[in-house]
């Protein structure tokens, strides 16, 4: 899937488009007053000539050797992205001035700004949420509990996890049909900013919002009352079932087989990379139902309780200090109510929990 060059293209596109947004800022804060508005300036002047450096080598070494003639442009992006800066001396310098402005009281003198259209303010509902998690926090999370906390699954703490859903924070997104808060993407977004500032950014919590809109679109009434519901009370968590050990990231690979058994399925596989597998209660699961079809049909979704009997769960330790897990599945037989989407058309199904995940159930934008 060409990981190694659309990955570093796509986190370097991010990067310069949220130097363009921290411009903006720096320019909406010099309009209002903001004390930080110098020290904003300084950033967004290191923040783009880091980020645009970085951007043109990495199009140099895509491009090859194509890249090192004068036939293309791409040598004229490397001059401006790396003389540019220079007019202002060296942009490492930037971040020393950047950090005398907004914690050692350095002064600048700051331009008239003039009429600003962007606003970065997040609105009343934004607040309101804010508070409603500070609160929270302050009420019911000791120290001895905020020790625990970790941006990993083991982070996951079930007793919080259940107050936040009695104090239905856990799915602000949700409409309210499916039991969520039916908040703006804009108290999400702030919502997000304060459970991270509180140090609570879990991925379960991320991971069980893109199941459960995945189970509500596409679930029977019997795989909505066990999972979903349950999920809403803050009772169970989910993991995601997609690679294998033989396909990584090329997920539509999938060789763990689903087998029509009597009324309902037996699975037979193995799926690598099942974070959170060792606490979760239920994965959703890529599996091959139709083997003489292409790889991207003869897929189907299923909803996979973990507890059941074939299921094998091993550690996988990484250097980031986050553990993962390969599964095993071995005969483990599941009800036809919990398949998600039509048999055979489990990349529709699938398709919808990524646009999920890329479109803002992971992201904070």
């Amino acid at each position: 899937t060409f990981q190694a060059i659309s990955h570093p293209m796509a986190d370097l596109l991010s990067e310069v488009d949220g130097g363009r947004l921290l411009v903006w800022r720096a320019i909406r804060a010099i309009a209002d007053g903001d004390a930080k508005a110098g020290g904003l300036i300084s950033l967004a002047g290191w923040w783009n000539a880091d980020a645009a450096a970085r951007t043109v080598a990495q199009a140099l070494h895509t491009f090859g050797g194509y890249g090192l003639t004068t036939e293309y442009d791409v040598h004229l992006y490397n001059l401006r992205a790396k003389a540019w800066p220079l007019v202002w001396g060296d942009p490492q310098l930037l971040i020393e001035e950047a950090g005398r402005r907004l914690y050692a009281g350095e002064a600048t003198v700051l331009p008239d700004a003039g009429d600003v259209p962007v606003d970065f303010d997040l609105g009343d509902e934004a607040r309101a949420m804010v508070a409603e998690i500070d609160a929270f926090f302050e009420k019911h999370v000791t120290d001895e509990m905020r020790k625990d906390f970790h941006y990993s699954w083991e982070g996951y703490n079930p007793r919080i996890n259940k107050m936040l859903a009695d104090a239905r924070l856990l799915f602000l997104g949700w409409p309210k049909e499916m039991g969520g808060r039916g908040v703006t993407p804009y108290a999400k977004l702030a919502a997000m900013d304060a459970f991270e500032r509180h140090g609570y950014n879990n991925p379960a919590h991320n991971v069980a919002a893109m199941i459960g809109a995945v189970i509500h679109r596409f679930g029977s009434d019997e795989v909505k009352r066990d999972v979903l519901d349950r999920m809403l009370s803050g009772e169970v968590i989910c993991s995601l079932g997609y690679s294998e050990p033989a396909s990584g990231s090329d997920v539509f690979a999938a060789q763990c087989k689903a087998t029509p058994d009597g009324n309902g399925w037996r699975i037979d596989g193995t799926k690598m990379f099942t974070s959170g597998a060792n606490i979760a209660d239920y994965v959703l699961m890529l599996t091959r139902t139709n083997p003489d079809l292409p790889k991207h049909k003869g897929l189907t979704m299923f909803m996979v309780p973990l507890k059941a009997e074939g299921v094998t769960i091993q550690p996988v330790h990484t250097f980031q200090d986050e553990r993962t897990n390969i599964t095993f599945y071995d005969g483990v037989k599941i009800p036809d109510s919990y398949r998600l989407g039509a048999v055979d058309e489990g990349v529709r199904t699938m398709s919808a929990g990524l646009e999920l995940e890329h479109g803002g159930s992971f992201a904070k934008v």
